[in-house]
């Protein structure tokens, strides 16, 4: 997976075909993380899909970069929501990630440190309610756990299928 990605990144067109490469391998590898951890992973979910049926609706077709949900016997309904910033419309993610704040466990933005400090500090003057629900991690966190997927599910096939 890490290979096909910088074959790709090697014959991008540019910065910005680049940073569109990198965003959707996060995002592929974020969708392998949640479904190996047994949750229905939904790469580039509507933001209606995170908000409860009963709710009002974005007649736009506004998108979080991963979903993961999972169903809990008389438990109701586990979220996270994910946004990759590798570059772009930062107030546009985080307006976004606000829309679910209410209905998820977790709003996880996958970004460098440099942007981190300008989400922390926006959310910190408006506010948010995104505050309590946000969780940074790095890039490096995402490959680091993508590859140990991989590893345990080639060991998983070995061992229990073989």
């Amino acid at each position: 997976m890490e290979d096909r990605a910088k074959r790709r990144l090697r014959s991008a067109k540019g910065r910005v075909e680049a940073e569109e490469i990198s965003h959707g391998d996060i995002e592929d590898k974020l969708k392998l993380i949640g479904d190996f951890f047994q949750f229905m992973s939904v790469k580039r979910a509507a933001v209606n899909e995170a908000r409860p049926t009963s709710g009002p609706k974005l007649t736009e077709n506004r998108q979080l970069d991963c979903l993961w949900v999972r169903m809990v016997h008389f438990g109701g309904k586990v979220q996270y929501a994910f946004e990759v910033q590798v570059g772009g419309n930062i107030s546009d993610a985080i307006e976004r990630l606000e829309m679910v704040a209410s209905f998820v466990q977790k709003a996880i933005v996958i970004t460098d440190e440099k942007q981190r400090e300008v989400i922390q500090e926006r959310l910190a003057v408006k506010h948010s309610p995104l505050r309590d629900k946000i969780l940074f991690l790095s890039y490096d966190d995402i490959n680091n756990v993508a590859e140990a997927v991989n590893a345990l599910k080639v060991f998983t096939q070995k061992v229990f299928h073989e």
